[in-house]
C-alpha cells in the first residue's frame, strides 16, 4: 500500500524557475509520436541561473511551443486547394458545418482554410477533397515566434546601431511616413507612448477586427525595433526613424497561431499599401498556403523580411527559406550569435543579441510593461525591414528586387559563417541603391571609328548604352561630365541612340536615363589580295584593309574566319573549295569577333583549281613523345585521290614550320600515312603544345602545275599528371563485413584525367593486387577489400602501396609508397547500463513557479522529486525536469542509448518523459509519454534513440526526465519521486 504522506508541495519555497527547452507529449494522443525537437539545455541553465529572481511566470519558446502542442492536440487546420474557376465563398459555404468552422477565404489564393477536431481530420479532409472545384486538401503547417526575450545569458552588447552604420544612413535619410512596414505577429500596443501615432493601420486576421492587443509582447517589441518613434527624447530609436507601422494580428486568444492565419495577414498587408513585411516567426517545414501568400505580396513588389530561427541549426526555415524572402541571421554585432540558424539559403545578418526596445505598457506574457532588453533573429529581422524601408524612402519606384539587391550588397564580414552577405549595414546599403536622377544632357562627338560619348550628371558614376545592347561598365563623373570613348566598329552604319544613367559609386544605376541620337558612317573594309577574277591553287592568303576594329572572313556568303587586327590576313586552301568561280568578302567587327554588323567589303571573285588531298586521322591524339614507349609517336593517315608529290610540314599556333617541310616524293592514288616523333627538325623535343600537320601537294595538269593543302591539328602532350592530397598513409582497415572500415580507399587528387591504378604489395615487395579505373581530374579513390584479385583473404598485417597515374597521352607517375595495415578484428556488440542517483543532477528545475525538481523533498535517500501544481487554464502546459551527464565507455562506435528511471507517483499516476540531447546543438529528442503508478516502486523505461548526434566529443550524452500537468486537478500535484536513473548503452568494440 502506498504510504499517506502531507502534501509536501506546498511547503517547498515557490521560487520562480522559467521555462526549459522540452516538448511534452499529451498523453490523449492516440499516436504518441515524439515531441517535435525544440531548444533545451540552454533554455534551463539560463531558467536556474539567471531567472530565479523573476516575480512572476514568464513564458518563453518553449512554453509557446507546449501550447500548440496541447492545441494542435484538439484541432487541425486543413487548406482546400481550389481550381482557378471555382467559386471560393460557394465552396467555404459548403466546408462549413457543425463540426468543420471555416477560418479564412483566401480567394487571391483560391484556397480555404477550415478547422477541424483532429479525431475527425481524416473524415473532414475526404469531405473536403470531394467538394466539386477542390482541386486538393493539405495540413496547415504550425509556426512559431523566432524571439528569445530577456534571455541575460546571451552576452549583452552596445552600440549595435553603430555596427550596422544606421546613424550615417540616418545622416542622409530619415525614411517617410508613406513606406509601411507591416509587422505581422502577435498584435502591436498601439497606445505604448514610443509608438502612438506610427501605427495608421491595424488588421486582426483571426477575428477580421481592427483588435490588435498584444498579451504576448513579441509583436510589439518588434514594431519598436522596426520603427519606434525616434529623435524624440523618449525611449528608444526605431530603425526605420519615420517610417509608418502597419499592425497585424495573426495570434489567437492562446498566443497560437497557424500558416494560414498568418496567409491572411500577409494578403491584408499587401492590398493595404505594405511597403515591407516582417514575420520575425516560422518553422522547419514549408506550406503552400504560407508560400503563396507571399508570392502574392511580392508580386506587388512588397518587400518580405523573415527571420531565420534560433535552433543553432542549418535547417531550411520558412517562411524566410522562401525564394526572394530577405532570410535574417543573427549576430552579437561581433560574432554569429550561437543561437542563430544558418546556412546557405540565409541571406544575410544583423545585430540580434541584447536588443533593446517597446513593450505592452500594461506587462506581457514575454515581458515587463515599457521598455525590455530581447535576443534572436525575431529582432534581428526587424532592424533590416527599417533598413529596408529607409531604402524605400530614398527610391519610391525601386523594385523590391533592388531593395534587396541594395541591402545584400551593402553587407559585409562574417565570411563562411552561413550568415549570407555579412552583416548588414545601413549607410552601405543606401550607397548600393540606385539613384532617381537622370544626366541632365547628353551628346556624341563623331560619326565613324571612335566616338566620344558625354553626359551632363550630379551623380558619382554614369553608364552609357549604346541602342538597346550591353551597357557599358559605369564611368566616374568628373566636374560634372562622364565620357567614354566608344569603338564603333562592328555597329551597322546608321542612326543609332545613346542613354546614359546615373549611378552609384559602386555601379548600381537607375531605371531610367536621358537619350540622344547620332548617325554612324564607317569606312567599309577592303580585300586586297586576291584582287577580282584571280585564279587560285592550293593554299594562299587572303588579304584586306579596314579603318579599324577586326575583320571576318566570308567566302561564298559563309563565315570562314576572323582576324582581330591589322594587318589583316588568312590564311585559306583552294583543297577547302569546289574547283570552278568563288566571292570572297570581309566584314567589319569589333575587335573581340563579338559584334559583326559592320559594312562589308564589296566582292572578289576568284577561280579556284586545286588538288583534294584528305587527312582521315591523327591518332594518338593527344600523344606523349617522352620515351616511356607508351604513344611516343603519333600517325597521320591521309589520302591522295589521284598521284601527287607530297610535303609534309609542322607548325605552330603562329604559323611557325618546326618540323619540314619534308619531302615524301610522288605516292600513288589512296591511302597513305606519316609517323611523327614530336620533334623538331633540330631533333630536340618539342614542348607541350597544339600543333598544325600540314599536307603540300602538287602535280603536274596540261602543262601548268596545280596545288592541293589540307591541314590538322594534333596535341602533344610530355607532362605526367600530378598527385595532391594524398590520404590513407598509415590507415588501418577490418575487412569483415560489419559495416567498419570493411576496405581501404585511399585518395588523391589528380590535376588531369587518366587511369588511376592501386597497386598493392606484401611488404617484401610481392605484387598481389592491382585496380584500374578511369577517373576525372580532381579528388579520385579506389577501394581494396583485403582479398587477391581471385577473391582469396589475406593475412594481417602491414602492406604497402601506392598510385599510378597514366594520361590520355601516354604520360605515368608513380606515387611514393606508403603502408596500410589490415587487421582481422571484427566488431563486438556490448551493453552496459550506467546508473546515477536522482540527486546527481546536472541541471534541475521547472518551467514556471508551480513546477520543479527537489532533491529535499524525495522520499529516497538521493532522490529527485518532480513536482508540477501548475494550472494548465493558466499557465499552459509546464514541465519539471531533472537533467544528467553521462560519461560513456569507450567504444568502436555507438549504436543506442536508452532512458530508464526508477521511482513512483505518491498522490495519483502522473505522465513523465525522457528527453536526449542533441550534442552541439540547443535541439532535444523527447520520447513519448510513460505513465506512472502509485502502486509500487518501478522501473519505467523512457525511450531510446540511436546514439548518433547525442554524444559529444568527450563522449558525454545528457538525458532528461521530465514531468508534465496533464493529469493535474489543481489540489494534489502531478510528480515523480525519481530514486535513480538508468542510461543503456548499446555500444561495439573491435575483438
Amino acid at each position: 500500500m502506498t504510504p499517506v504522506r502531507p502534501n509536501r508541495w506546498h511547503a517547498i519555497p515557490a521560487v520562480s524557475l522559467l521555462i526549459i527547452g522540452l516538448a511534452s507529449i499529451d498523453p490523449s494522443s492516440a499516436s504518441a509520436a515524439p515531441a517535435t525537437p525544440e531548444p533545451g539545455k540552454p533554455a534551463l541553465r539560463h531558467a536556474l541561473q539567471s531567472r530565479q529572481a523573476a516575480t512572476a511566470p514568464i513564458a518563453d519558446k518553449a512554453a509557446l511551443a507546449a501550447q500548440r502542442a496541447l492545441r494542435s492536440a484538439q484541432y487541425v487546420v486543413l487548406v482546400a486547394q481550389l481550381a482557378p474557376s471555382a467559386n471560393a465563398a460557394k465552396i467555404a459555404a459548403q466546408a462549413d458545418s457543425r463540426t468543420v468552422t471555416l477560418r479564412h477565404t483566401l480567394g487571391r489564393l483560391h484556397a480555404v482554410s477550415v478547422q477541424v477536431p483532429r479525431a475527425q481530420a481524416a473524415e473532414a479532409r475526404a469531405r473536403l477533397a470531394a467538394i466539386p472545384g477542390v482541386a486538393g486538401v493539405k495540413q496547415s503547417a504550425s509556426r512559431s515566434f523566432s524571439g528569445t526575450p530577456n534571455d541575460p545569458s546571451y552576452t549583452q552588447q552596445s552600440g549595435y546601431y553603430t555596427a550596422v552604420n544606421a546613424p550615417a544612413a540616418w545622416d542622409v535619410q530619415h525614411g517617410s511616413a508613406a513606406v509601411k512596414i507591416a509587422v505581422i505577429d502577435s498584435g502591436v500596443d498601439i497606445a505604448q507612448p514610443d509608438l502612438s501615432g506610427k501605427v495608421v493601420s491595424a488588421y486582426n486576421a483571426v477575428d477580421g477586427t481592427a483588435d490588435v492587443t498584444d498579451t504576448l509582447g513579441h509583436g510589439t517589441f518588434v514594431a519598436g525595433v522596426a520603427a519606434a518613434n525616434t529623435d524624440n527624447a523618449v525611449g528608444v530609436a526605431g530603425a526605420g526613424y519615420n517610417s509608418s507601422l502597419m499592425a497585424v494580428k495573426i495570434a489567437a486568444a492562446d498566443d497560437t497561431f497557424s500558416s494560414d492565419d498568418e496567409a491572411a495577414g500577409i494578403l491584408w498587408a499587401a492590398d493595404h499599401g505594405a511597403s515591407i513585411i516582417n514575420l520575425s516567426l516560422g518553422g522547419y517545414t514549408s506550406d503552400p498556403t504560407e508560400s503563396n501568400a507571399i508570392a502574392y505580396a511580392e508580386s506587388l513588389g512588397v518587400v518580405v523580411v523573415a527571420a531565420a530561427g534560433n535552433d543553432a541549426t542549418s535547417a531550411p526555415f520558412y517562411p524566410a527559406a522562401y525564394p526572394g524572402v530577405v532570410a535574417v541571421g543573427a549576430t552579437d554585432a561581433d560574432h554569429r550569435a550561437n543561437f542563430s540558424n544558418s546556412g546557405a539559403w540565409v541571406t544575410l545578418a544583423a545585430p540580434g543579441v541584447n536588443i533593446y526596445s517597446t513593450t505592452p505598457t500594461a506587462g506581457s506574457t514575454l515581458f515587463p510593461s515599457n521598455y525590455a532588453s530581447g535576443s534572436g533573429t525575431s529582432f534581428s529581422t526587424p532592424l533590416v525591414a527599417g533598413a529596408a524601408a529607409l531604402l524605400r524612402a530614398a527610391n519610391p519606384s525601386a523594385t523590391a528586387a533592388t531593395i534587396r539587391s541594395a541591402l545584400v550588397a551593402g553587407s559585409h564580414g562574417y565570411a563562411g559563417l552561413g550568415l549570407g552577405a555579412g552583416q548588414l549595414d545601413f549607410a552601405s546599403a543606401l550607397g548600393h541603391l540606385p539613384p532617381t536622377s537622370t544626366p541632365s544632357a547628353v551628346s556624341v562627338s563623331g560619326t565613324a571609328d571612335v566616338v566620344t560619348l558625354q553626359a551632363t550628371s550630379a551623380a558619382p558614376k554614369v553608364r552609357f548604352q549604346l541602342d538597346s545592347g550591353t551597357p557599358s561598365v559605369p564611368v566616374a563623373v568628373t566636374s560634372g561630365t562622364a565620357s567614354l570613348n566608344l569603338a564603333s566598329w562592328g555597329y551597322v552604319n546608321g542612326n543609332h541612340s545613346v542613354t546614359a544613367f546615373d549611378c552609384t559609386a559602386t555601379g548600381e544605376c537607375a531605371a531610367a536615363g536621358n537619350a540622344t541620337s547620332f548617325d554612324l558612317e564607317n569606312a567599309g573594309p577592303q580585300v586586297t589580295s586576291p584582287v577580282d577574277q584571280a585564279a587560285i591553287t592550293g593554299g594562299f592568303t587572303i588579304q584586306a584593309t579596314s579603318t579599324g576594329g577586326g575583320l571576318q572572313l566570308l567566302v561564298d556568303g559563309s563565315v570562314r574566319g576572323f582576324d582581330a587586327s591589322s594587318p589583316y590576313a588568312f590564311a585559306y586552301s583552294g583543297s577547302a573549295l569546289s574547283d570552278g568561280t568563288h566571292t570572297i568578302q570581309v566584314r567589319q567587327c569589333s575587335v573581340d569577333g563579338t559584334r559583326c554588323a559592320g559594312p562589308q567589303s564589296s566582292p572578289n571573285t576568284i577561280t579556284s583549281h586545286s588538288l583534294h588531298p584528305t587527312i582521315s586521322s591523327i591518332s594518338p591524339n593527344p600523344f606523349g613523345p617522352n620515351g616511356n614507349h607508351v604513344k611516343d609517336t603519333t600517325r597521320v593517315s591521309f589520302s591522295l585521290p589521284d598521284a601527287e608529290q607530297v610535303t609534309v610540314s609542322v607548325l605552330t599556333s603562329s604559323g611557325t614550320v618546326v618540323r619540314g617541310p619534308g619531302s615524301m616524293g610522288t605516292l600513288a592514288k589512296g591511302p597513305h600515312s606519316w609517323t611523327w616523333d614530336g620533334r623538331a627538325n633540330q631533333a630536340g623535343r618539342l614542348s607541350d603544345s597544339t600543333y598544325t600537320v600540314q599536307l603540300s601537294t602538287s602535280r603536274g595538269l596540261d602543262g601548268a602545275t596545280v596545288r592541293g593543302l589540307v591541314t590538322k591539328t594534333v596535341r602533344l602532350d610530355n607532362t605526367a599528371p600530378t598527385y595532391s592530397s594524398t590520404t590513407g598513409s598509415g590507415a588501418h582497415f577490418y575487412p569483415y563485413h560489419d559495416g567498419y572500415a570493411d576496405s581501404f580507399s585511399p585518395g588523391t587528387k589528380l590535376s588531369e584525367s587518366g587511369q588511376l591504378k592501386l597497386e598493392i604489395r606484401t611488404a617484401k615487395g610481392q605484387l598481389i593486387r592491382t585496380i584500374t579505373a578511369s577517373r576525372s581530374a580532381g579528388h579520385a579513390t579506389l577501394s581494396w577489400t583485403g582479398r587477391t584479385s581471385s577473391g582469396k583473404a589475406l593475412a594481417a598485417g602491414t602492406y604497402t602501396w601506392r598510385f599510378v597515374v597514366t594520361d590520355v597521352a601516354g604520360n605515368t607517375r608513380v606515387s611514393p609508397n606508403y603502408h596500410v595495415t589490415l587487421s582481422l578484428k571484427k566488431l563486438v556488440a556490448r551493453s552496459t547500463v550506467i546508473r546515477k542517483n536522482g540527486d546527481a543532477i546536472t541541471f534541475a528545475g521547472g518551467s514556471a513557479a508551480c513546477a520543479g525538481a527537489f532533491p529535499s523533498a524525495s522520499d529516497f535517500a538521493h532522490g529527485v522529486e518532480l513536482i508540477n501544481v501548475c494550472d494548465p487554464s493558466q499557465y499552459g502546459l509546464q514541465l519539471g525536469l531533472a537533467l544528467y551527464r553521462f560519461k560513456l565507455p569507450s567504444a568502436t562506435r555507438y549504436s543506442q542509448l536508452a532512458i530508464h528511471a526508477y521511482g513512483f507517483s505518491f498522490y495519483f499516476p502522473s505522465s513523465i518523459e525522457g528527453a536526449f540531447f542533441r550534442a552541439g546543438s540547443d535541439l532535444v529528442d523527447v520520447r513519448p509519454s510513460v505513465t506512472v503508478g502509485t502502486a509500487a516502486h518501478r522501473l519505467y523505461s523512457l525511450g531510446t534513440v540511436g546514439a548518433s548526434g547525442h554524444y559529444d566529443a568527450s563522449h558525454v550524452a545528457e538525458i532528461g526526465v521530465s514531468v508534465d500537468d496533464s493529469y493535474n486537478d489543481s489540489v494534489n500535484p502531478s510528480d515523480f519521486d525519481l530514486a535513480y536513473v538508468e542510461l543503456t548503452v548499446t555500444y561495439y568494440v573491435l575483438g
